[in-house]
């Protein structure tokens, strides 16, 4: 959880840092109070301040040393300081700006505005604490992402021309045996080489395979088993790490593996798969294999299997 932006008040007028102090306290400030110059640079070099609220009439040293203290310091240069005066001249103002002041309120001044001052300067520059405990945050939502992340093997499978419209009613139950067979036929293979369910849209199928060997032999067998029909099949494949959301079913993840699968699949000449380069080494052998491809901009290698 975030800590609370803590403000240095640097006055030694101590009715500046009861009144002051707590008003910044109500609006969820922690508040610390440095009533001397060396108590000043010293706290905000030691304290771990966000933002200081510097007077220009400090004891010993006056505001404008002190800022010059802090901007020489490396853990302090970036720190933002807002100066107090009483008289607003404008050289005065000048010699703070000049020390490295980033902003300037003329004492007596509505508490309102200088908080308001405040906060737009934590805006232009974050509390260097909460900026850290978002960066862990953000580390560790990577780390627990990563847990999902995964490397898969999309097969992506669908039938040319099955969309065209039959000829005789004959045809049509012809047909709906086929692509029933078909269906069998490309469940089974995936079941039988470790793939996943195979999700179906219409009658393209798509499904998650663990290693590529497993994916490879499944389209073989698809290929083979479906050959003595009528149906031209495409095959496209491909292979990646990807996060992997368990609250998705197969059919419903979308991801830089799946897309190049489908387009794959969509380049595919019939009875045939094209796979990506990352698979070629899942060949068993160089045969079948065709003159790449070039698929969106993409190498890809079509396989006949025979």
């Amino acid at each position: 959880m975030d800590r609370k932006a803590r403000v240095l008040i640097a006055d030694d007028e101590r009715d500046v840092k009861e009144s002051l102090g707590a008003f910044l306290e109500w609006k969820g400030y922690e508040v610390l109070w440095a009533p001397t110059s060396d108590q000043a640079v010293s706290m905000a070099m030691e304290m771990d301040v966000d933002i200081v609220v510097l007077d220009v009439g400090m004891p010993s040293e006056d505001g404008c040393a002190v800022c010059r203290r802090l901007r020489a310091e490396e853990k302090t240069k970036s720190l933002p300081v807002l100066m107090l005066t009483c008289h607003g001249q404008v050289n005065e103002r000048i010699e703070g700006f000049r020390a490295g002041a980033d902003d300037y309120v003329v004492k007596p001044c509505e508490n309102d505005e200088l908080v308001e001052r405040v906060e737009a300067l934590l805006r232009r520059f974050p509390p260097r604490k909460r900026f850290y405990e978002r960066i862990a945050r953000a580390r560790e939502s990577i780390q627990a992402a990563e847990a999902f992340r995964r490397h898969i093997v999309v097969l992506n499978v669908d039938v040319e021309g099955s969309s065209k419209k039959p000829g005789s009613s004959l045809d049509e139950y012809n047909r709906m045996l086929r692509l029933r067979e078909y269906r069998r036929a490309v469940s089974r293979a995936v079941t039988a080489f470790g793939g996943g369910e195979v999700a179906w849209s219409g009658d393209g199928g798509t499904a998650e395979f663990g290693s590529g060997p497993g994916a490879v032999s499944a389209a073989r067998e698809i290929l083979l088993a479906c050959r003595k029909s009528t149906l031209s099949l495409r095959i496209g494949m491909a292979a990646g790490l990807e996060l992997i959301s368990p609250e998705e079913a197969s059919g419903e993840r979308t991801s830089q593996t799946h897309n190049r699968a489908g387009h794959f699949q969509k380049g595919a000449r019939k009875n045939t798969m094209l796979i990506g380069k990352e698979l070629l080494d899942v060949l068993e052998d160089a045969k079948g294999r065709r003159t790449p491809r070039r698929i969106d901009g993409e190498t890809a290698f079509e396989v006949i299997v025979e």
